[in-house]
């Protein structure tokens, strides 16, 4: 009984696996996408020296980076 256990558990732990590997390509696909400039005043976006103070905001499935002067001036969607 502990082989058939042992067999499902093993399976599951596979679906498991290629699930995560399948999010993992899906972010890594829709990160490359990721703009190089700031949407609104087309400033330039340096990813180790902004990656912590620009705004990022993603709907329908576009990808939209806002520098730091243009996320205090939008409003944002409530």
């Amino acid at each position: 009984m502990s082989s058939i256990a042992r067999r499902l558990r093993r399976k599951k732990q596979a679906q498991e696996n290629k699930a995560a590997a399948k999010q993992l390509d899906d972010i890594a696909t829709t990160l490359s996408g990721l703009p190089d400039e700031c949407t609104k005043c087309s400033g330039e976006f340096v990813l180790e020296r902004d990656a912590d103070t620009w705004a990022v905001d993603y709907s329908n499935g576009v990808i939209s980076l806002f520098c730091t002067l243009c996320a205090e001036n939008t409003p944002t969607q409530a």
